[in-house]
């Protein structure tokens, strides 16, 4: 299956870089041997096929996927697909505004989330990040600012770069809802220092325009 691999790696690649109609032309080549996937490539398959419907705002499609991803993982008592579904799920609902279904299904996620999982802290600093967005999104910048908070502290207990530095951003984005400057730089600064140390070198640029402009 060394060939359906590629193909993921192709459509994971092409998604990050905005090419969805190549993603799509991709997933449709996967789709036409759907029947001779393994279980775990299959789920693969549900994850691109709803990142996709996602980033062109087809909501049900993306539920769809999404769901389907979910099924499978509660068929195989997988708590990794389960809770990767059910927080896809909740940024869905996020970012149709439907605050209280998304934090559902975070906070469902939650309580599959099992400590021995391979990056246990990463997954539960994901999960605050989203239930953050929400509250952000529902105008409630000091909640947010607490989930926030938890979720730099569980990326940086794991010490994933990456997250810390999103974790960073999202203190930023809510400090400044909040109409505080000074806090706003100084995350946005730790945001810039921690995706350079991940060699994050697109997220870093983002991050030093934005301080950029913060200190204008």
């Amino acid at each position: 299956m060394a060939e359906i691999t590629e193909k993921f790696e192709a459509i994971r690649a092409t998604l990050a870089s905005g090419q969805n109609t190549e993603a799509a032309h991709i997933l449709e080549e996967v789709k036409e041997k759907f029947s001779q996937l393994r279980p775990a490539h299959r789920s693969e398959f549900y994850l691109l096929e709803g990142t996709l419907y996602k980033q062109e705002g087809q909501w049900e499609l993306a539920h769809e996927a999404f769901n389907q991803l979910y099924s499978a993982g509660f068929r195989r008592d997988e708590p990794y697909n389960q809770t990767q579904a059910l927080q896809e799920i909740g940024e869905l609902y996020c970012l149709q505004g439907k605050i209280a279904e998304s934090l559902a299904s975070y906070r469902k996620a939650l309580r599959i989330l099992n400590s021995h999982m391979e990056g246990y802290h990463s997954k539960l600093s994901r999960n605050y990040l989203g239930q953050g967005q929400c509250f952000l999104q529902a105008q409630d910048p000091d909640t947010a600012i607490m989930y926030y908070q938890l979720a730099k502290t569980y990326a940086s207990s794991d010490k994933n770069l990456a997250l810390e530095a999103q974790a960073f951003l999202a203190l930023a984005e809510a400090y400044g809802q909040l109409g505080k400057p000074r806090e706003n730089l100084r995350y946005t600064r730790s945001a810039l220092t921690a995706f350079k140390q991940a060699g994050l070198d697109q997220e870093a640029q983002a991050a030093e325009r934005q301080l950029q402009t913060l200190e204008e």
